[in-house]
């Protein structure tokens, strides 16, 4: 495991799970039960919380957020201040773009754009429906 923690301090519980080749960002969070496979790259200030999974070669922004048992497929990459809710799933090789919502449970098979959010499965983008007064 690769540490640039230089200004902020790395927080990463004992019972977390890093491969020795998995780059962390400064000022990261890992939480118990969560696990960081090969080469993958968590960006500064993230949160990984617990149970979480990060598969090999996926790249975590900076400041994104992984809710408790979320997946994060091989070759996943996640854009910066991205929130990827409890029990997601992100299939491998998706990309999701920067400032989006993924909801709790949701099951992401495409590309997401940035500044979206997303439900369901398979997910998709929500819509607000607003009553005209």
């Amino acid at each position: 495991m690769i540490c640039d923690s230089r200004k902020r301090e790395v927080s990463i519980h004992p019972h977390a799970t890093i491969s020795p080749s998995a780059v962390l960002g400064e000022g990261i969070t890992i939480m118990a039960k969560a696990v960081i496979n090969p080469d993958a790259k968590i960006g500064y200030n993230a949160i990984i919380s617990t149970g979480a999974i990060i598969e090999h070669d996926s790249n975590i922004g900076a400041h994104a957020h992984i809710a408790p048992r979320a997946i994060i497929c091989g070759g996943v990459t996640v854009d910066f201040e991205t929130f990827i809710g409890a029990g997601a799933i992100i299939r491998p090789y998706i990309r999701i773009g920067s400032r989006t919502i993924v909801g709790a449970g949701a099951v992401v098979t495409k590309d997401i754009d940035s500044g979206i959010t997303v439900v369901g499965m398979p997910a998709r983008p929500l819509v607000i429906k607003r009553s005209v007064s």
